[in-house]
């Protein structure tokens, strides 16, 4: 019987050891033998879970595939994939298993937790049906970027998350949490946190104050969600701060900023560079700033690296006065870095009277103030800006008046839109001088005259829109014998007063149409 049990004892540790086995062959010049314990870890990890193919990801993944068929005790576990070593120790420290077809439920004694010197951990784009497990405290001694992105975690975020004091990046984003609990303790458990995001995850109410008590953060992403309230005034105390993300999702209680905090944010956030703060931030609320200066206070925003301003879907109706004389101008110019400027549906109203330097200070940028309550005659000077401008969008308006000519080049303009305004006319010839145009949209206005014969020499046009105006006659064509139109993939000409036939010559050699038919007709 005491042989027995020997026997059995020595087949356990044989076994043990064989499934654990670190031994590589052909490695073993650059790597000291690797931890059993770590190896029997990762090996268990692995069953615990099994893989899948959800093609929802494909789009979201550029390399989706199964990540864990190779793991085998074959070879070190530092040569597995995903798996990152300590050269030294041969430590696990990284596990990057993103877009890696898991799928399970990753309980609280699993064997992920046993590795104690991990370090980075991404299981970002994987399915797991639980909540977050609270021994993810375990790895607080060495943890220190954790991406959970798009995993189907649920339920709370547990409150061991404060333990790992050494977090730098923390992305739970995209996932669908009740609480946000890790959050209600004092700022100095993550006094090394970089980067927060909390994008997307279903959280509603008041905003925790304690997020803005963590003054390393430099990305913090709290967007669609449905946070209501105020904003609580720490926001302006993260000097570090430089890509801020509040625009909320499907809210009907909006989000608010007061006054003051909303100044403070602006002075303090110099090293900002993307600033989103669409749909809600800026509320009905926000009218009080008339005591202040009647205007959005753009004077404020002396942020010299904001490359993103994103003020878009809000509910502000003040005046605006686009590009006037004074702080508004000054405060453009330091926005030496802005390529993406955006008041869509600010329901913001005014005028636009002079342009100054705004064509120096949004140089090769993307000029988006659609869907507002603007109106007067779009100045002479606008013409200037498009030398300037790579997408202008100004629709759905009250412009009136006519299209200002160009009178500088405009070779790095690619998108013009005044569609919905009530702009009357000629479309004026100059625009010719913009060869990079791919995008022309003047549709639904009250543009008048005969088809722009010269739209032929735009060699990019991709896109030409002109429907609902008054423009009439008989399409004519060109002498020229180089093929026309050969770029356009959209045109719409209706609602106009043209007579005649559309010209044979122009849209017989619609090659980017007919290239865009035969790729269709492959898929199908």
């Amino acid at each position: 019987m005491s042989y027995s049990k020997s026997f059995y004892s020595l087949f356990i540790v044989f076994s043990f050891a064989s499934t654990s086995s670190c031994y590589s062959s052909t490695n073993t010049t650059t790597h000291n033998k690797c931890s059993a314990e770590e190896s029997h870890a990762l090996i268990l990890f692995k069953k615990s879970l099994f893989s899948i193919n959800d093609t929802s990801y494909d789009w979201k993944c550029s390399g989706y595939h199964s990540i864990l068929v190779n793991w085998n005790t074959s070879t070190d576990y530092c040569y597995w994939e995903g798996v990152t070593c300590d050269h030294s120790t041969n430590d696990v420290i990284g596990l990057d298993l993103s877009c890696g077809m898991l799928s399970g439920i990753i309980h609280p004694n699993n064997t992920l937790f046993h590795l104690r010197h991990l370090q980075k951990l991404n299981l970002a784009f994987n399915y797991f049906t639980s909540e977050i497990p609270g021994e993810i405290g375990r790895l607080s001694n060495s943890l220190t970027h954790f991406n959970v992105t798009d995993c189907w975690f649920s339920g709370q975020v547990p409150t061991e998350i404060t333990h790992l004091h050494k977090l730098a990046s923390l992305d739970v984003s995209l996932n669908m949490y009740k609480y946000l609990l890790g959050f209600t303790y004092p700022s100095e458990h993550y006094s090394s946190l970089k980067l927060l995001n909390l994008r997307d995850t279903t959280l509603q109410g008041k905003l925790p104050h304690d997020i803005f008590k963590l003054q390393s953060l430099e990305t913090l992403d709290l967007s669609d969600n449905s946070f209501s309230g105020d904003i609580p005034w720490e926001i302006s105390l993260l000097p570090k701060l430089v890509s801020l993300h509040l625009s909320m999702f499907n809210v009907i209680d909006y989000l608010r900023i007061q006054p003051h905090t909303f100044y403070s944010l602006l002075k303090n956030s110099t090293l900002s560079k993307d600033l989103s703060l669409s749909q809600g931030f800026l509320p009905n609320s926000l009218v009080n700033l008339r005591h202040l200066s009647g205007n959005i206070p753009f004077e404020s925003f002396a942020l010299p690296a904001l490359k993103s301003l994103d003020l878009s879907r809000n509910q502000f109706d003040g005046q605006i006065y686009l590009f006037d004389q004074g702080l508004i101008v000054q405060a453009f110019q330091q926005l030496t870095n802005l390529p993406t400027f955006h008041l869509i549906n600010l329901k913001a109203s005014g005028s636009w009277r002079h342009c100054y330097q705004a064509s120096q200070t949004l140089s090769n940028s993307v000029l988006d103030m659609s869907n507002n309550n603007f109106d007067g005659e779009i100045p002479k000077c606008f013409g200037n800006i498009i030398s300037s401008l790579a997408m202008i969008n100004l629709g759905n308006y009250s412009f009136h008046g006519t299209i200002p000519k160009v009178y500088r080049d405009c070779a790095g303009l690619e998108g013009l839109i005044l569609n919905g305004n009530q702009l009357q006319g000629e479309i004026p010839s100059s625009l010719s001088k913009c060869q990079s145009l791919k995008v022309l949209d003047l549709g639904n206005n009250l543009l008048n005259g005969t088809f722009p014969i010269w739209l032929e020499r735009l060699p990019n046009l991709q896109v030409l829109v002109l429907k609902s105006n008054k423009l009439h006659g008989i399409i004519e064509t060109s002498s020229s014998t180089k093929l026309q139109f050969q770029s356009l993939w959209v045109l719409d000409l209706s609602h106009n007063g043209f007579s005649g036939q559309l010209p044979q010559k122009y849209f017989q050699n619609l090659i980017a149409m007919k290239r865009l038919k035969g790729a269709q007709n492959q898929n199908i």
